[in-house]
C-alpha cells in the first residue's frame, strides 16, 4: 500500500478528477460534479450553510461513537475504482474496526473532512498513475 495525498480537484475533458499523489505518481480518480464540489469544500475548509451529505454522515458516525480512520483504494474493474472505508467504533474503553465497501469519491470526501489517511494499492498506483510531469491534461 502507498500513502497518498489529495493534490486537488481538477477539471478534465470529461468531468472532474481528484488527483491523488504518491511516490511521484498521480492517480486521477474521476468523480461527478457533486463529489468534486464536496471534496473541494473539504480541502479548502469551506462550510456550506446547511450540512452536505458527507458532513451529515461524519456527524452521525461521530455521534454514534465512531471515527473515520482511513480509506484504501485497492481495485480497478472495468474502469471503476473500488475502496474500503475503515471506521473505528468506540464503546467506552473498547474499540473495534469496521470496514465498509465505499465508492472512492465518497471515501475521499469523508476522509478529507476528518484528516484520515488515504492509501492506494502500490501496483494499482504504478499501473494507472501518471507521472507528475504529465498533469497538464488537467486544469
Amino acid at each position: 500500500m502507498t500513502l497518498v495525498a489529495v493534490a486537488g480537484v481538477a477539471a478534465a475533458s470529461d468531468g472532474f478528477a481528484v488527483l491523488l499523489s504518491g511516490d511521484s505518481k498521480v492517480l486521477p480518480v474521476f468523480v461527478g460534479p457533486d463529489q468534486a464540489q464536496s471534496i473541494q469544500m473539504a480541502l479548502t475548509g469551506q462550510v456550506f450553510p446547511r450540512p452536505l451529505t458527507h458532513d451529515l454522515f461524519v456527524e452521525v458516525v461521530n455521534e454514534m461513537g465512531g471515527a473515520f480512520d482511513r480509506l484504501l483504494i485497492d481495485d480497478l474493474n472495468e474502469g471503476t475504482y473500488y475502496g474500503k472505508l475503515y471506521v473505528e467504533v468506540y464503546d467506552g474503553e473498547n474499540s473495534r474496526e469496521t470496514v465498509f465497501d465505499v465508492r472512492p469519491s465518497d471515501g475521499i470526501a469523508l476522509i478529507s473532512r476528518v484528516g484520515g489517511s488515504i492509501e492506494v494499492d502500490a501496483e494499482l498506483l504504478e499501473e494507472n498513475g501518471i507521472d507528475e510531469d504529465q498533469l497538464d491534461a488537467f486544469d
